[in-house]
């Protein structure tokens, strides 16, 4: 029998009997095909007719034939869940993709994997293969996909407690989008996403703007639905309850409640959770409405959810017994469809109930969700680490290759150095001035002294030395006249770094806040910065001598590491146990075999001046680590 006929029967019987795959996928279906195919009708008889389309295909030498099954192998994979053999087949239709330059397929094959390891919870996997798509898509120049992929990686990113990277890909995108009628869609989900991102690190008054821009963009009447649902629950969220309900009442009376069932539904059993944060029994039938028409539905996720919130009901009003009832009805959806956040909250729930017997499931689930979220928050670092530093080194080849621009570049080069001094010169010098004249008194003279010598030494260290380095390489090396403005730019936010690192410190209820801000002033693209459990520390119950000796010690980390480590990877990890807060800083720099350095010096007075404490682990070319302990 011929190869290709073979071909197209398998094709056609492999589309027609298991999922009906359509045009749109990619793949073509033919009118007419071999009789004798119809006897493959399990997954095994399927399989082993495409290997054996495969075999055939490399006997015949027909790379073309051979890319289609590989597809075939690859796309059957996805559909019903075969990991190993998903692995398999796309490592064969991406290598013989790639030897016939086929960019198209390549794109196609990463965006299916990405897909199929997004349902699958395996964030670090889709991550890889939609950032890898991400090449193709930014070479092509192809800014719809390029958004489509900036979005996916962001909620991939923000679902593993990455919020700063997050945040920086979704701006990221919205560089690149202008504000017109064909961008709206894209830019509502841009924005929705920041309100996302900014209520998981509980700003909500920064989630709510961020989503009622996302609303400004929105045309389509069930994107506006669940952004105002978005915005009330960020009211409720911060506590307050009037304005939440009021959002949900004007949701309500705008729900179509037979066209959008479902909509209507979730409205009313977040009105009703919310007037039960109120104590308001009216609540009771908004809950019993909503729980009614999920029925109806068969709508299992909103099932859960409308039985959570009738036991949080019960509970509320004393009536132990149905809370209960209801709290045992919510954990058997859960069970049933393996719900894996939502057993986490039922177990929560019920051991408040008096059932402690969960007590050892919740322990156990949560000690596993957490861990493999972690797990696949620091493969990713650990991999991104690994892409930059062989995009450096690419990088760094091609400069080799640019000396002719440098010698048609040094005078005007020069010429922009020198302005760029004699302005930070002048700036620095007004600084002084203003401490000068804000400080009258012996003492505050002193201080003045001491910051200046300071600030001296880190102009020095950090700006002129920077500047000198520039002229170096300005005279010897090749440098374009992008990166060069580039890294002049950086000299200017690292002096505006010096003045910002000797101003006051926010120590009220936006301490968090400043404390990020902080550690945005050291970002730079050469380095990975790291922040865990930052959102979990009670900010408030820390007295204002322990959050400023935080920020500075922070302050002397980091901007060690800039100075001196040459680090690429820095991790922070906040924890609070009892009443001590412990704070471990890591990087991987050069680190040092000496402890005696001054900044590290002020860090320990600082810290042992509260009855802290602070620990050392370090060692030349090894990183450093320190943990504190206030």
């Amino acid at each position: 029998m011929n190869i290709n006929k073979r071909f197209v029967s398998i094709a056609v019987l492999f589309l027609s009997l298991l999922f009906g795959m359509q045009a749109q996928e990619g793949i073509s279906t033919p009118a007419v095909f071999d009789q004798s195919w119809r006897k493959a009708h399990t997954a095994e008889e399927i399989q082993q007719a495409l290997q054996t389309v495969v075999a055939e295909a490399k006997e015949q030498h027909d790379s073309l034939t051979l890319q289609r099954a590989y597809r075939y192998q690859f796309h059957y994979a996805t559909k019903q869940s075969f990991p190993d053999v998903l692995e398999a087949s796309f490592s064969q239709y991406y290598q013989l993709s790639e030897s016939l330059q086929d960019t198209s397929a390549l794109q196609y094959a990463l965006r299916r994997k990405a897909r199929f390891y997004y349902d699958q919870n395996n964030y670090f996997e889709a991550l890889k293969a939609f950032e890898q798509e991400l090449v193709f898509a930014n070479a092509r120049q192809e800014l719809k996909d390029q958004v489509y992929l900036y979005r996916y990686i962001a909620s991939l990113q923000s679902k593993l407690g990455l919020y700063f990277e997050s945040e920086a890909t979704v701006l990221q995108a919205l560089r690149m989008l202008p504000e017109n009628e064909a961008t709206y869609e894209s830019l509502t989900g841009l924005y929705n996403q920041l309100g996302i991102i900014y209520k998981e690190r509980d700003q909500f008054e920064e989630a709510r703007s961020y989503y009622e821009k996302s609303r400004s963009f929105s045309t389509k009447p069930d994107h506006l639905q669940t952004i105002q649902n978005n915005v009330a629950n960020v009211y409720v969220e911060a506590g307050n309850y009037p304005k939440a309900i009021s959002l949900f009442e004007d949701l309500l009376s705008r729900i179509d409640s037979i066209a959008d069932t479902k909509d209507y539904a979730r409205a009313l059993d977040n009105l009703g959770k919310t007037l039960t944060l109120q104590h308001d029994a009216h609540a009771l039938s908004y809950l019993q409405r909503g729980l009614d028409l999920r029925t109806q539905l068969n709508y299992a996720t909103g099932i859960y959810s409308s039985y959570y919130h009738l036991a949080i009901y019960y509970q509320t009003f004393g009536q132990h017994s149905k809370a209960l009832y209801y709290a045992s009805q919510a954990l058997a959806i859960a069970e049933t469809h393996a719900f894996q956040e939502e057993l986490l909250e039922i177990y929560q729930l019920l051991i408040s109930l008096g059932a402690t017997e969960y007590a050892t499931d919740y322990l156990r689930m949560k000690d596993s969700i957490d861990h493999a979220i972690q797990l696949q928050a620091e493969k990713y670092v650990a991999y991104k680490y690994n892409y930059r530093k062989e995009h450096q080194l690419a990088e760094a080849n091609h400069l080799k290759y640019q000396q002719s621009e440098l010698e048609r570049q040094v005078a005007t080069q020069h010429t922009i150095i020198w302005q760029l001094v004699a302005g930070i010169t002048l700036l620095l010098f007004a600084g002084g001035l203003w401490l000068y004249r804000n400080y009258r008194k012996r003492k505050a003279q002193q201080a003045i002294y001491a910051t200046e010598t300071r600030i001296g030494k880190q102009i020095h260290d950090e700006i002129a030395n920077d500047i000198y380095q520039t002229m170096q390489k300005v005279t010897y090396s090749v440098v374009d006249q992008d990166q060069l403005l580039t890294q002049l730019d950086g000299i200017y936010q690292r002096s505006r770094n010096i003045s910002k690192a000797h101003s006051s410190i926010v120590t009220d209820g936006h301490f968090q806040e400043a404390l990020q801000d902080l550690l945005h002033s050291y970002q730079a693209p050469e380095l990975i910065l790291v922040s865990t459990g930052m959102t979990t520390i009670a900010w408030e119950e820390l007295s204002e001598a322990r959050k400023i000796c935080l920020y500075r010690v922070l302050q002397e980390f980091m901007t060690n590491m800039r100075k001196h480590s040459k680090a690429t990877l820095v991790k922070l990890s906040f924890t609070m146990k009892g009443k001590k807060l412990y704070v471990t800083y890591t990087d991987n720099g050069v680190g040092t075999d000496t402890l005696s350095k001054s900044g590290l010096q002020h860090a320990e007075n600082r810290i042992r001046a509260l009855n802290g404490s602070l620990t050392f682990t370090t060692a030349k070319d090894k990183g450093f680590q320190a943990t504190m302990i206030l």
